[in-house]
């Protein structure tokens, strides 16, 4: 996409950005909301409006079940007492699987691309966004300046109406570990006029662990199941490489197996791919089974969105697939390869700074 389109598709955003911003949001504690499209009820939006208390404030559009998970799972780490250059290995994988868009306010770095952008403006707003497996980005696409500029004209209307008060502020719940309702929040139907306020947005744990639809062949992995079980029970983790990778290119993956009973790692391999990447894993992992003879009894997975996409075709194979919050290898691996490269661990989560256009 051109640079004359984005800055064309900019302006009005700006504009819309700038209007929302008079309301001063982040001062009203307004809780996190919902946004649903009528005709894509699917396709819904948690809508964040956040303010770090040092003059930096954001909107942020968490997209659908993938983006609600993480950010779910971003509010647990944040409970937990650490030094920034100390994060658990959850909030850092977590920092690379966000999905959202963002509209940033007072922003303190800006990449090359955002201060040609913005050079003119009075305010200093940046529009990204943060995709699975990729650093946060400055957006470029008009289809994304499209999407975004849609739900910050709803969001202006609910403000200027004084829809997004003690209402939402009632109904929102968040408990990630609670018996069965996780999330609870007031929502919204997108329209031409004024959104208008419908049943509250509920997350089930049923909802929560929603597992996707086969990735591999049956055949495939009916050869899997066809093993005998040798009773073993096996985590599968990982953690982003961003240091190898370019600008534009999802972040390699570093796959460990580890066997929970003995502590050895049967199986390690790093993933390049910028699509389709679960396939690639699923099958490298048959054929590790395939050459053992044999099949775990439980397969932990770190990650729920992994677990969501992967669990149908590990249930296939006569695996147990069990998601868990917190690894039981993650952190030894992670300092391992950081004492091996001679790499801080904050220079490898340092997203502050967006990345130039992808």
């Amino acid at each position: 996409m051109s640079n004359d389109n984005t800055i064309l598709h900019i302006d009005t955003l700006y504009t819309v950005a700038e209007d929302i911003n008079r309301f001063s949001p982040w001062e009203d504690g307004i809780a996190p909301f919902v946004l649903i499209d009528p005709e894509h009820p699917e396709a819904y939006v948690l809508v964040v409006i956040e303010d770090d208390g040092e003059g930096t404030s954001d909107i942020r559009l968490m997209l659908g079940a993938g983006g609600i998970r993480t950010w779910m799972i971003e509010q647990d780490n944040e409970d937990d007492d650490c030094d920034e250059d100390e994060l658990s290995v959850e909030q850092f994988v977590n920092r690379y699987e966000g999905y959202y868009l963002e509209v940033g306010y007072n922003m303190p770095n800006l990449n090359n691309f955002e201060k040609r952008l913005l050079d003119g403006y009075e305010q200093r707003i940046t529009f990204r966004r943060q995709r699975p497996g990729y650093g946060l980005a400055t957006i470029v696409d008009s289809r994304d300046y499209a999407h975004l500029e849609r739900y910050l004209r709803a969001i202006l209307k609910l403000l200027a109406r004084q829809k997004l008060g003690s209402t939402v502020n009632d109904v929102y719940r968040l408990q990630m570990h609670g018996p069965k309702e996780m999330l609870r929040t007031a929502a919204f139907l997108l329209s031409d006029d004024i959104p208008e306020e419908t049943s509250p947005f509920v997350l089930t744990q049923d909802d929560w662990l929603t597992v996707g639809e086969p990735i591999i062949d049956e055949f495939t992995n009916a050869r899997v199941k066809h093993l005998p079980c040798d009773g073993r029970i096996y985590e599968l983790f990982y953690f982003y490489l961003p240091q190898m990778v370019a600008a534009k290119g999802t972040l390699p993956k570093a796959f460990f197996l580890a066997d929970l009973e003995t502590g050895f790692l049967e199986w390690n391999d790093v993933i390049i791919s910028d699509s389709g990447w679960q396939e690639t894993l699923l099958r490298q992992l048959w054929n590790f089974f395939l050459e053992q003879g044999a099949r775990p009894q439980d397969l932990l997975i770190q990650s729920i969105n992994t677990y969501c996409s992967t669990a149908a075709d590990i249930s296939a194979c006569g695996i147990r697939p069990v998601y868990t919050a917190h690894t039981y290898v993650g952190q030894e691996l992670l300092d391992s390869y950081l004492h091996a490269t001679h790499i801080k661990q904050h220079q490898m989560m340092d997203d502050h700074f967006p990345r130039d256009p992808y």
